[in-house]
């Protein structure tokens, strides 16, 4: 159970708690960010490793 401060009311979140859980959501954005750009980029390099297997049939 984490201990609040004397005086803040039961469901108040003190300034560390809150800056904590502000940090945790920015680490999870960016980490949904990366991993869109790395699907991106893996389904991009897939599409042309294809590609070129199909250049290399065509002869």
């Amino acid at each position: 159970m984490i201990k609040k401060a004397p005086g803040v009311p039961p469901g108040a979140s003190t300034t560390k708690i809150s800056i904590i859980n502000l940090s945790i959501m920015k680490l999870s954005v960016a980490n949904i960010t990366i991993s869109i750009l790395f699907l991106r980029f893996a389904f991009l390099f897939r599409e042309h490793e294809s590609n070129i297997k199909l250049l290399v049939k065509g002869k």
